[in-house]
């Protein structure tokens, strides 16, 4: 994350700004702020950058505006790891661009530390929407996609470096099939997701309703619903990606993709059946139901 005198702070979804602090309504809990943390945290709010707001308190307070922006920097970082803040730095290019390179090893070092701390891993909050889905994927669809296009280069090479003939055509199918993979596997996430907020609009709980990320899983949070409605709503998510699945099966399959294609389809439209297991959220809601 960089931080820079062009930066600007918003509040995500689910928390508000509350008496001397912030309040997260995800995990129901006030975080204190002191009295200056409190008023930088407002003025930025407000629409200031942190540029303006370090030469406002090196004014008042009679202080190096440097020293200030670093006490600030380190605010903002404990406050964006907490989830309690967006950061954005309009542009900043080529601080994206070193963002972008080091995201890679920031992704491997998120997997390590999910896996370390399970469910205390931080909790991402997106609106309940479909471009908050996208939003909640996006880290895993990063990760994933460096994976398949390494292993579609990797596949790609070591064809065309063998000793044999080689069939461009049916090696670049051959090396396409991770990625096409992938894709049809984030599709059926997103579906997936988005079928749960459709029945949750359904039953009037849409704007009660959050997308909660932890780590690589995500999940819809809403409030609690009676039985049938939390079966439906448990069902809605893993069915219509399942169709949804078969019918990429069908259309690849009409089409003549290589039988590999279709395979690879049918078996991520299977795989959603794993959500209705009972050590799954949908499972647990669908075998025990959601309340009386």
């Amino acid at each position: 994350m960089y931080i820079g005198a062009n930066t600007v702070v918003s509040l995500p979804c689910g928390v508000a700004v509350d008496g001397d602090g912030l309040f997260d309504a995800a995990v129901n809990h006030n975080y204190k702020l002191n009295e200056t943390g409190n008023a930088v945290v407002r003025q930025l709010l407000e629409g200031a950058t942190v540029g303006e707001v370090c030469r406002r308190i090196a004014a008042q307070y009679g202080c190096s505006a440097d020293t200030v922006f670093r006490d600030i920097r380190a605010l903002l970082h404990q406050l964006n790891q907490r989830a309690l803040i967006h950061v954005h730095t309009p542009g900043e290019f080529w601080a994206r661009i070193r963002a972008l390179v080091r995201q890679p090893a920031q992704i491997f070092l998120h997997i390590l530390k999910f896996v370390q701390t399970g469910p205390e891993y931080k909790i991402h909050r997106y609106p309940a929407s479909l471009q908050g889905i996208w939003a909640g994927l996006r880290p895993f669809a990063s990760f994933m996609m460096y994976g398949v296009l390494f292993v579609a280069a990797a596949i790609f090479l070591s064809a065309l470096l063998s000793a044999g003939a080689v069939d461009i055509t049916e090696t670049a199918l051959l090396s396409a099939a991770p990625v096409l993979g992938a894709l049809l596997f984030l599709l059926s996430l997103v579906v997936h997701e988005y079928g749960h907020l459709w029945s949750l609009r359904r039953y009037g709980a849409g704007e009660q309703s959050i997308i909660i990320r932890r780590g690589f899983s995500i999940n819809v949070a809403h409030p609690q619903l009676p039985r049938k409605a939390g079966v439906i709503v448990a069902l809605s998510g893993p069915l219509p990606a399942m169709l949804a699945g078969l019918a990429a099966t069908g259309i690849l399959s009409l089409l003549g993709a290589p039988r590999l294609y279709t395979l690879l389809a049918l078996l991520i439209s299977i795989s959603h059946l794993y959500t209705l297991t009972p050590w799954n959220k949908d499972g647990r809601v669908l075998w025990k139901g959601a309340g009386k």
